[in-house]
């Protein structure tokens, strides 16, 4: 029995190998930086300790790439491994013949959104196909993923509205803290915004009432003052602290009155 299942995994290990290869090989041309494709730059964005080319590099190669990168970007913000993937690298990572690396989708995900963070409004091209991945997307981490890419777009995202306006009533709550948050990043159409802000910061989930809170800051929305003021009290310190930032924005004497610092 140990014999097969050591065989299984050095079939997975193989399987995989080649996959990536073949994934690399018919992987689109990428923006270059100093020799290195853009998604090796991307790697970057991953936290210090697995190591990568570090936040500045990646920073600058998205910078140099420009609009150049927005289809990398696209690609990556797409990404979705399948239950065969995951089984398969789960298999092969018990094995020490072949080096694999791999990097999920999920983080190729965040990736993705680190490079529309920098290219900002540069990335305004990118919207419509973002919104249609807001509208189609069945996993969950890209559309969480894709709504913060829109928010970092800013207001030249502002076509994005409807969509996010449909997600701010998903039934998981990241989706509907995600899109709460881009609305107020990207702070356009007041009238049609603020009132589903009002309704979400009652929400029975607190991360989504602190990203509700934000984004009333960021509208200087005077009609969430009464809320606010009880936000101020909130479970979560996170919406304990988008609560008083809002009320200094709409309205400082409120907040000094309420003793916020």
């Amino acid at each position: 029995m140990k014999g097969r299942s050591q065989r299984a995994t050095l079939v997975a290990s193989v399987v995989i190998a080649v996959a990536m290869l073949l994934t690399v090989s018919l992987r689109p041309r990428e923006p270059v930086y100093q020799g290195r494709p853009l998604s090796f730059w991307l790697e970057g964005y991953r936290p210090p300790e697995l190591g990568g080319p570090g936040q500045k590099n990646a920073d600058e190669a998205i910078r140099q790439a420009g609009t150049n990168a927005i289809p990398t970007l696209l690609r990556m913000a797409r990404a979705k491994d399948s239950t065969l993937t995951l089984k398969l690298i789960g298999l092969a990572q018990k094995q020490h013949f072949i080096k694999i690396t791999y990097i999920p989708a999920s983080v190729r995900n965040i990736q993705a959104v680190y490079g529309f963070r920098e290219l900002a409004a540069d990335a305004k091209e990118a919207v419509p196909t973002l919104v249609g991945m807001c509208d189609t997307s069945i996993s969950r981490t890209p559309q969480e993923t894709t709504l913060a890419a829109l928010g970092y777009i800013g207001s030249a995202a502002k076509r994005a509205i409807p969509a996010l306006l449909r997600c701010a009533t998903n039934t998981n709550p990241m989706v509907r803290g995600n899109a709460i948050y881009a609305l107020g990043q990207i702070q356009g159409e007041p009238q049609l915004v603020v009132p589903t802000l009002l309704v979400s910061l009652h929400d029975p989930d607190p991360g989504v009432r602190g990203d509700a809170a934000f984004s009333a800051g960021a509208f200087g929305a005077r009609q969430a003052i009464p809320r606010l003021l009880e936000l101020l009290h909130d479970q979560l310190e996170w919406t304990r602290e988008q609560a008083a930032e809002a009320l200094k924005k709409i309205d400082p004497q409120a907040a000094a009155t309420a003793r916020v610092k």
